[in-house]
């Protein structure tokens, strides 16, 4: 090998060595707000995340770290910050090292509904082969006109389901000295995204009314189909019911405690 081959040899080998597969440390986003799966409408919700990203890549020719952040809601981008890394001349590395809240928007006592929250990190390196990582992280929470008192499986205690079951589990919405559970519409109860059972081939949904806890006043009890709960709708061992009234002016939501056997 003559002089110059070597010369190139050794040139091309010193960048090769200078240059490392670049580091990842991105931690799982956080909601920090909403901290909880349902709110009434009296309360303004200002959507937020919490975020942790370190990336490090140690290179002699170029590149760079670029970090964007997204909230989305109902699959709708409404923040978008960015973050770039620094080159520290010292090691030769670029790096970015950066933890931040990214705000969003704020629902309001008029936004009334469900809402598909994401919480997403995007990291670029630009070496030669681009690497990229995704963290994200989901939620949904729903925004009612009225929290309200259910009781899963009236009368039992722990509140036992068994998913694998074929039946139906009952759940009372219980009546107050300002709320009227009889008015509510078995046809737009769903606990745990399931619906009330239907008797038969018909439309005859199986919900009765009857004052389960002795206070006189009459509750609704409605039949919920077990095998289509979701357990990915579970919030710290509870399940959330959401109805609408006949009239469809009230929109109510409330949650009970469960316990789910055999475990998963």
């Amino acid at each position: 090998m003559n002089r110059l081959k070597l010369i190139i040899f050794v040139a091309l080998l010193t960048a090769a060595t200078a240059q490392a597969n670049p580091t990842f440390d991105i931690a799982t986003p956080v909601f920090t707000q909403p901290d909880r799966q349902i709110f009434i409408v009296e309360e303004t919700i200002q959507l937020r995340f919490y975020a942790d990203v370190y990336a490090e890549y140690c290179t002699t020719s170029g590149g760079g770290i670029f970090c964007q952040y997204n909230l989305l809601v109902n699959d709708g981008s409404v923040a978008a910050p960015y973050a770039s890394a620094v080159y520290d001349d010292e090691s030769g590395c670029w790096v970015l090292d950066d933890s931040r809240t990214v705000v969003g928007p704020s629902l309001y006592p008029t936004d009334t509904g469900t809402y598909e929250l994401e919480a997403i990190v995007e990291v670029w390196v630009f070496d030669p082969d681009s690497s990229y990582r995704k963290v994200s992280t989901n939620m949904t929470i729903d925004v009612v006109d009225r929290l309200v008192d259910i009781d899963i499986k009236p009368g039992s205690s722990p509140n036992s389901i068994n998913l694998g079951s074929n039946g139906v589990v009952p759940v009372a919405i219980l009546s107050s000295e300002t709320f009227d559970a009889t008015q509510v519409d078995p046809e737009t109860v769903t606990l745990a995204g399931s619906g009330v059972a239907v008797r038969g081939k018909g439309n005859k949904y199986l919900a009765h009314q009857e004052d389960v806890n002795d206070d006189g006043l009459t509750d609704l009890v409605c039949q919920v189909e077990t095998e289509n709960l979701d357990p990915g709708t579970f919030q710290n061992g509870s399940a959330t019911l959401l109805a609408y009234a006949y009239d469809g002016s009230l929109y109510i939501g409330g949650s009970d405690e469960i316990t789910i056997v055999p475990p998963e």
